[in-house]
């Protein structure tokens, strides 16, 4: 699974593109649809009580800022139930590998959902910052990720494939 939308997986690391889901979908040509975004709830820059001594300007403006934030709204639990299938088969996998993740809030879910299926996996996380190399493990534990399953390792110390 990969956040990324390009085909580095495929070109770079020789990762057949069946054995790949991407999940925000794949920038290849016009007509994929790419999932960019957060997954937060936002309300309007607009203060409805303040309607009537705003300037227009700055009014407009946040309606164009609020559009974007709106339009750009992930729809993770629904890209969660159309990936299903797939969660469903992370029964198997006995070991996840974490590239270069932030595992930040906006993509949680997905791995709440990993861990759902693959109790039993052993996780394998890169850091680059050295707080990263504390804060990663908490972050799985706090999702139920057994730390006797969590490694970390320096993502400079990834092998490439041509390594």
């Amino acid at each position: 699974m990969t956040f990324n939308y390009t085909s580095t997986l495929e070109s770079v690391y020789k990762i057949p593109k069946k054995n790949i889901t991407y999940l925000h979908n794949k920038a290849e040509n016009q007509s994929s649809t790419l999932i960019i975004g957060h997954n937060r709830r936002i309300k309007s820059l607009n203060d409805p009580r303040a309607a009537e001594d705003a300037d227009p300007r700055v009014w407009n403006g946040n309606i164009a800022v609020d559009k974007y934030f709106f339009s750009t709204y992930k729809q993770t639990n629904e890209i969660i139930a159309k990936n299903s299938s797939w969660f469903r088969a992370l029964r198997s996998v006995k070991e996840i590998i974490l590239l270069g993740h932030s595992l930040s809030d906006v993509d949680l879910p997905y791995f709440i959902e990993i861990n759902k299926y693959a109790k039993k996996s052993k996780w394998i996380v890169s850091y680059h910052d050295p707080g990263d190399r504390l804060f990663h493990p908490k972050v799985l534990m706090s999702l139920g990720v057994s730390d006797k399953n969590i490694r970390m390792i320096r993502l400079n110390e990834v092998e490439g494939p041509n390594a």
